[in-house]
């Protein structure tokens, strides 16, 4: 009821209503002041739609967060920890998450977010979230003329049997897609070069349980993170063997990197696999066994399907202490 409501004076023509997390719509009434004593009649209703504010911000390798409703556009704003805001770098995107740009000379970063609905219509910011950006990524240059040389991560505890996972090269489904996280100590302690280019990757196979020695679509990715052990999908992970079909053999299977990966030497990292061979109407098989090293924590997930392409699932995940046996090539810096 009118007079129930907030009132506000204001001096000129507009006023932008708070955000409240709890109310998405108001109704606004308006009147003239034309001195202490002669005020004009409301008008109104207008129904006004506040913009949603976003939740849930947080970060993993890459900003994140949850929309406040159905808005297509949001702004970034970060910078160092403790810059006001509007002082900060902002950026409009166009999805739920945004990777913050490797910067040299500071590591640490604050992060704000707010939903644009549309013109003069924003939600309030929401955040901050604060993140350490790992100074890892891509390499400019993926060739390599020295001697390759290989650092074995892990020792042989076993290996996986025709139908159970993790396993590299498996087809008891027909696409998978998998993700190992190797912590910083493994990797320096294997001889894994801090401050190289990793070039190549390599799993061994030992039976091949009458798989497929074909695999469509193979593709690896890399990324470095914060995380001590593997409890959800990692994100934000850079291509490095581009997608391309791979015939499995016994022994080494050597991929040589068709983008080197620079790794910082104390982030943990994480390797994806997937593979695909739905498309081509291939029937499933088994598991090509693998060599496994059996970690004190969740160190690889799996997701797995006959229906759906897995390298663009998120979900049905499911994570073991088991990794397969890996050799890296760190020679080339």
């Amino acid at each position: 009821a009118l007079g129930s409501g907030t009132q506000v004076i204001v001096s000129t023509n507009s006023y932008t209503i708070p955000s409240n997390p709890n109310i998405g719509a108001y109704n606004v009434y308006v009147k003239a002041i034309c001195n202490s004593t002669d005020n004009s009649g409301f008008f109104g209703p207008i129904v006004h739609i506040k913009c949603p504010t976003p939740s849930n911000l947080y970060s993993d390798s890459i900003v994140k967060w949850t929309p406040g409703g159905s808005e297509t556009q949001w702004l970034v704003e970060y910078g160092q920890p403790g810059f006001a805001l509007g002082s900060g770098t902002q950026v409009t995107v166009s999805t739920n998450s945004y990777n913050v740009p490797v910067n040299p000379n500071i590591s640490v970063f604050e992060v704000y977010v707010k939903a644009i609905c549309g013109l003069n219509d924003n939600s309030s910011f929401v955040g901050s979230v604060i993140f350490t950006k790992l100074n890892c990524g891509l390499s400019a240059t993926t060739g390599c003329s020295n001697t390759p040389t290989f650092n074995t991560v892990g020792i042989n505890n076993g290996s996986n049997t025709g139908t159970s996972y993790p396993a590299p090269f498996s087809n008891y489904f027909k696409s998978v897609k998998e993700q190992y996280l190797f912590t910083a100590s493994e990797l320096i302690a294997a001889g894994v070069v801090p401050g190289n280019k990793i070039t190549e990757i390599a799993w061994e196979t030992i039976t091949q349980n009458g798989a497929t020695s074909t695999f469509n679509n193979y593709t690896i990715k890399m990324g470095c993170t914060l995380e001590n052990q593997i409890t959800n999908l990692v994100g934000g992970l850079s291509t490095v063997f581009s997608p391309q079909n791979y015939n499995v053999g016994p022994g080494w299977n050597n991929f040589q990197f068709t983008n080197a990966y620079s790794w910082d030497g104390v982030s943990n990292l994480i390797v994806e696999i997937c593979y695909n061979n739905i498309p081509n109407g291939a029937t499933y098989t088994n598991n090509w066994s693998t060599p496994y090293t059996i970690t004190s924590f969740n160190s690889s997930l799996n997701i797995q399907s006959d229906l759906n392409d897995a390298c663009s699932q998120t979900t049905g995940t499911t994570v073991s202490n088991k990794r397969p046996v890996t050799k890296f090539n760190s020679s080339c810096n």
